[in-house]
């Protein structure tokens, strides 16, 4: 019940700082108004930076949860835990995109991105709605907690994505 929601968020927790770095890095290097010289928004680019820091995030997970099983773990909800593992590195990295749009700075990004990712697990765990919780229960086959637990980050994912593309202009200021 400890083992696997850390090896599944971490990466997402990666994923978030890996944003933080690769936005920043275009503000900080001035290649932003490079990059966009291609036929490509803003919200597109920084979407394909999300993707591709998640896309690296589940990959390992699938790893960790694979290399569990081979070990003889049985682990119950594998698909729905990695769909959760999922949305988690979507709200990371997109989390941290915002913070790296809003500051344009990557040591304040970075200390802001970690500040919201320990308040945000203290306020999930004292309202019994965290991903941890969730991933666990899923994990040992709770049959109290099923998809509709998941879906609940789902909705947040996408209102923090909202946020996001109305934002993401600002990083042409």
């Amino acid at each position: 019940s400890v083992l696997i929601p850390m090896l599944m968020f971490f990466p997402a927790f990666v994923a978030g700082s890996m944003t933080v770095d690769s936005i920043t890095e275009e503000v900080e290097n001035k290649t932003l108004q490079t990059l966009l010289s291609a036929p490509l928004t803003v919200n597109s680019m920084v979407g394909a930076k999300i993707v591709s820091s998640v896309v690296l995030s589940i990959l390992q997970c699938i790893a960790w949860l694979s290399l569990l099983q081979l070990n003889g773990i049985a682990i119950q909800n594998t698909g729905w835990i990695l769909l959760l593992a999922l949305i988690v590195a979507c709200i990371t990295s997109t989390s941290a995109a915002l913070g790296a749009v809003l500051l344009k700075d990557r040591e304040r990004s970075q200390f802001i991105y970690s500040l919201m990712l320990l308040v945000a697990a203290a306020i999930s765990t004292m309202l019994n709605l965290s991903p941890i919780t969730t991933t666990s229960r899923l994990a040992i086959g709770d049959v109290y907690t099923s998809g509709w637990n998941v879906m609940v980050f789902a909705v947040f994912l996408g209102g923090l994505y909202f946020l996001l593309s109305k934002n993401s202009c600002r990083m042409l200021v």
